[in-house]
């Protein structure tokens, strides 16, 4: 599974960037790969939609809308549009989509990598990478212990520079992550028989949740954790850039990936033809209906960046940490 730093980046990112506080998403899958997904995501008022003058609530949660069903792609169909505000101001869009290829699917705003496949064993397999999609680079190195190991002294200099860093960020990062809720969940076909990484829920799903509160909790364990630090810095991790690492992941999902296993009858959930036909015979007059057939695009909403997320000003930098003493 990708570091939970990237993770930490792409929330961050989302909150700053598109200002999205909380995303929800109920896919059901069948054997073949098809599916559909109950999408809603809730959003804050973009801020170049604030002036002097009272904004149309209404004709920004459209664009919203628009901007969505326009950025997806793999979408067979949109079904059960609504698009609205919430009691607080916040935009809200919802839609049920379909598609004929989870592989293919790329919902707005979403870059998580899903895969829903046959094992040797003649189950199948669901695999969930948070941030994936997009993941077209060179492979991030992996640290590498130091030529010289650090000695007791810079390691404790490095970890009192990484907790101040820290320190100077928690407020914004809370502010931003606080309010930030992201939940995916998947109803499968057959059996469930293995699961890691996911949630199970009474009604036999697997479920995925990033909640902002609760991972603001994890980053400060660690960075309370002498122990898991220093390990850290002996692996060549470089502690300054935040919580990061295989402890990250395990206090927020546990151990190993993000996967669930399912065998038995692995008969087809719903009707994929006869359900994304009608909605489609249907979405031109639903479209007409909210009057987003009038509105020419979407428009990102925009909150200011927190130091330290991918394109923002750089953090202050902390104090290096005091060279080795010199051997006699």
């Amino acid at each position: 599974m990708k570091r939970v730093a990237v993770i930490v980046g792409l929330l961050m990112v989302g909150a700053a960037i598109a200002g999205c506080l909380e995303k929800k998403e109920e896919f059901t899958l069948n054997p073949d790969g098809s599916g559909k997904v109950v999408y809603e995501t809730i959003v804050a008022m973009p801020m170049m939609a604030m002036s002097d003058q009272k904004p149309d609530l209404a004709n920004e949660s459209r664009k919203i809308a628009k901007m969505t069903l326009d950025g997806s792609e793999g979408v067979e169909a949109w079904s059960d549009l609504v698009c609205d505000t919430t009691e607080d101001g916040r935009l809200r869009f919802k839609g049920t989509a379909y598609f004929k290829d989870l592989a293919k699917l790329k919902l707005a705003q979403s870059d998580d990598k899903i895969s829903f496949a046959k094992d040797p064993q003649g189950g199948m397999v669901l695999a969930l990478e948070m941030g994936g999609k997009e993941d077209k680079g060179p492979a991030e190195p992996k640290p590498a212990p130091p030529a010289t190991p650090p000695t007791e002294e810079q390691i404790t200099a490095q970890i009192q520079q990484a907790r101040a860093g820290y320190a100077m960020q928690k407020a914004m990062m809370s502010t931003i992550l606080g309010k930030i809720k992201v939940e995916s969940s998947f109803r499968l076909p057959g059996t469930l028989a293995e699961v890691s990484g996911f949630q199970k829920t009474p009604e036999g799903c697997v479920r995925m949740m990033v909640d902002g509160a609760a991972m603001m909790k994890a980053m400060d364990e660690v960075m309370a954790d002498d122990a898991a630090l220093r390990k850290a810095i002996l692996a060549g991790e470089d502690i300054s850039k935040g919580p990061q690492g295989d402890l990250m992941t395990e206090k927020l999902f546990g151990k190993g990936p993000m996967r669930a296993r399912v065998t038995g009858d692995l008969k087809p959930l719903f009707d994929f033809a006869a359900e994304s036909q009608a909605a489609k015979a249907a979405y031109p007059e639903a479209v007409k209906k909210l009057g987003l057939d009038k509105i020419e695009g979407g428009m990102m909403p925009m909150m200011p960046m927190p130091p330290g997320a991918p394109g923002a000003p750089p953090a202050p930098a902390a104090p290096a940490a005091p060279a080795a003493p010199a051997a006699k």
